[in-house]
């Protein structure tokens, strides 16, 4: 989404800029920050004994390169480049922890670098949450899953925006 002059931003104060469909305020948009597309699929869901929710959860970072240094990792030096790791051999170069799983399994881990710098990491794995239930109108209940994702402070991840990835309508 570009300027426009139909969309005003709720946060006033500087100019701010557009940035993959979302307003970001001029204190977020600095030479200094880097922005890590986000995107989240949850491919299973079943309830467990405890009342909780087993998610199978696959998500999916993209970000330029030089967001690598932030997290604290090497760069590397030949591209493209691509990693694959399974089971307990899995990392993660995003420093994140997911606010509200426990007892998180990962099954795959796979980072791929293309020719023009462009990062993709993929991360899935088992996570359980527990569900929120509010029942201000009974006998009616909603259900909310909460879902937070945190950067752990690792490196400048206080530098990082993490932008939620917009589903790109058919047609547009």
């Amino acid at each position: 989404m570009a300027n426009s002059d139909a969309c005003t931003p709720l946060v006033g104060g500087g100019a701010g800029e557009w940035r993959l469909g979302h307003y970001l305020p001029s204190y977020l948009t600095g030479p200094e920050r880097v922005d890590v597309d986000v995107a989240l699929n949850i491919n299973q869901a079943n309830s467990d004994l405890a009342g909780g929710l087993r998610l199978q959860v696959v998500w999916k970072f993209r970000y330029p390169t030089k967001a690598i240094e932030y997290f604290g990792e090497e760069i590397p030096t030949q591209l493209p480049f691509s990693i694959r790791r399974t089971g307990t051999e899995c990392r993660r170069w995003l420093p994140m922890t997911v606010e509200g799983f426990y007892d998180e399994q990962d099954i795959t881990w796979s980072v791929t670098i293309n020719e023009k710098g462009e990062v993709y990491e993929r991360l899935q794995q088992y996570a359980t949450v527990n569900l929120q239930h509010y029942n201000n109108y009974f006998p009616f209940t909603t259900k909310i899953l909460a879902i937070k994702l945190i950067l752990d402070g690792t490196g400048r991840t206080a530098h990082v925006n993490l932008i939620p990835r917009l589903k790109k309508s058919e047609g547009k």
